[in-house]
């Protein structure tokens, strides 16, 4: 299991990426709004309603100081069972 610390900072890192702008259809975006938006394409899809047309979020690649604060313990084992080489 991931520490209090670990654990908060995995959480903070999720609730920013989700306020994070991407683009997305021709427009900027928060991340959060571009779940729901295909959560809903989705749906839509399975009730045969129009084809589903999927998006992949562009990797950026993250600065490692920002990273290793969670990762280092990850990989060596410290943090959680079975992660190890973590990449997020």
């Amino acid at each position: 299991m991931l520490d209090a610390a670990s654990k908060e900072s995995v959480a903070s890192r999720v609730l920013l990426r989700l306020v994070a702008a991407e683009q997305h259809r021709g427009k900027q975006h928060q991340v959060r709004s571009i779940i729901q938006m295909q959560a809903r394409l989705a749906a839509s899809a399975v009730r045969g309603l129009r084809p589903y047309r999927s998006y992949s979020f562009k990797c950026k690649p993250w600065p490692e100081e920002s990273i290793y604060g969670v990762l280092k313990p990850l990989q060596q084992g410290k943090g959680a069972r079975g992660v190890g080489g973590a990449h997020l």
